[in-house]
């Protein structure tokens, strides 16, 4: 059998002080000890209870920790290394949190509440860590929302640009009113954020603090510069842009995949796409996580995706700019457009990509490939170039650990076509 679990990975314990080895922040891949480290923060067995309390059909988003590899204080530590609970709203996130609390599945051993305006770090965060009895003993969980998770985002980027050495009461301030904005975006009522100048901070902390310009200019400049290095150059297959997926080649892309994770590199640009996804009306239940069933209900078409640290495929529909266009010309309004960063919100992921569903019923997945911008080809990273021409084989073979969890899922993806870009 071709399938493997994470899980038989793990080692009985792993020490949280390898976090050096891949502070927040870094676009370098998270490997090694460090690595090791991070899959042994995911809780697998706690994530799947959870999963059967919340389900993921629902909108629900069961996850790892958002970076436990994060240096910081206590309380913005234990925020960022918590298994987490993402509702899709703020109807969704108080449902599930006085569910848990009413016990039943798993029961309550006490609650830390982060309300707006209260002492708590990190401050202004207004999710809730539950902790539950567990297996004999103690695990905290994290409640929150697509807007607090947005806020933690938020946060972890301030927080490398000075935000404590700024004026404590103009920060908790703000913090707080960001928090409550966040709130009403989780309720479905999009309106201006707060601004950082009005509390007398500055412009770089803001919720949309200008993101870094791109460094190829002009989309179509970009597309050209992707396709003109899609020859494979691997050792097993050379000069040629897809292969035919059967026998050894899927041996030898399993056998290969990195066992590293990727980080976001346009972290930075997530508070632009997230508001722009929002203000068009956008709603996060359009993500959803992929299943065999749900799969076998697919439209023909183009779905991004990523795979987790614990093997969950998150998708979406990838609309075309025909579509986008078309949408918008008869609505008047902005067609909201989700991406690959909004499947892990500000997590790492094993590989990202796009497939591609038929229109033949005996070979639904036709083609796989491993193009993303936020994960591989950022534009606004300096390392881009290097990445198009003398990274992306390597990225290729990321695309490994998504056959991995589709035999695990039943999903038969044999005879379709899979390329770099």
């Amino acid at each position: 059998m071709r399938c493997f679990s994470w899980k038989s990975l793990l080692v009985p314990f792993l020490v949280f002080a390898l976090a050096a080895a891949a502070t927040a922040g870094s676009l370098d891949p998270i490997s090694g000890e460090a690595f090791d480290s991070l899959l042994f923060s995911q809780e697998f067995e706690l994530q799947e209870r959870l999963e059967e309390i919340f389900p993921e059909s629902q909108g629900y988003l069961i996850t790892g920790p958002l970076d436990p590899l994060m240096v910081a204080d206590a309380g913005t530590r234990q925020i960022y290394s918590s298994v987490r609970v993402i509702c899709p709203d703020l109807k969704a996130y108080e449902n599930a949190v006085r569910r848990i609390r009413l016990g039943g599945q798993l029961s309550v051993y006490g609650v830390s509440n982060a309300e707006p305006g209260q002492s708590f770090q990190p401050e202004g965060y207004s999710g809730k860590l539950m902790v539950l009895n567990w297996q004999g003993g103690r695990k905290t969980v994290q409640f929150n929302t697509i807007g607090q998770t947005w806020y933690l985002i938020w946060l972890r980027q301030v927080l490398d640009r000075g935000w404590r050495d700024l004026n404590q009461p103009a920060r908790q301030k703000f913090a707080a009113d960001l928090s409550r904005w966040l709130r009403r975006v989780d309720a479905g009522q999009y309106d201006a954020p707060p601004e950082a100048t009005d509390y007398g901070l500055p412009e770089n902390v803001g919720i949309f603090a200008p993101p870094p310009p791109y460094v190829i200019e002009g989309y179509q400049n970009y597309k050209d510069e992707l396709t003109s290095h899609a020859t494979i150059r691997t050792s097993f297959a050379d000069g040629v842009d897809s292969l035919l997926l059967e026998g050894d080649l899927i041996d030898t892309l399993i056998a290969r995949a990195p066992q590293e994770a990727f980080p976001n590199k346009e972290i930075a640009m997530m508070s632009k796409e997230l508001g722009e996804f929002f203000e068009s009306g956008g709603d996060m239940r359009s993500l959803q996580t992929l299943t065999a069933a749900g799969f076998d209900t697919l439209q023909a078409g183009e779905y991004f995706f990523v795979v987790d640290i614990t093997g969950k495929i998150r998708f979406g529909h990838e609309l075309s700019r025909e579509e986008v266009s078309r949408i918008e010309e008869e609505t008047g309004h902005k067609a909201p457009r989700a991406n690959h960063a909004f499947l892990l919100p500000g997590e790492a992921v094993m590989t990202a990509g796009v497939f591609f569903v038929g229109d033949d019923d005996n070979q639904k997945l036709v083609k796989i490939n491993a193009r993303s911008g936020h994960y591989f080809y950022s534009n606004i990273n300096a390392s881009i170039r290097e990445d198009i021409a003398e990274r992306s084989d390597y990225y290729f073979l990321t695309l490994g650990h998504f056959l991995v969890w589709l035999d695990q899922l039943g999903i038969e993806y044999r005879d379709a076509w899979i390329s770099k870009m």
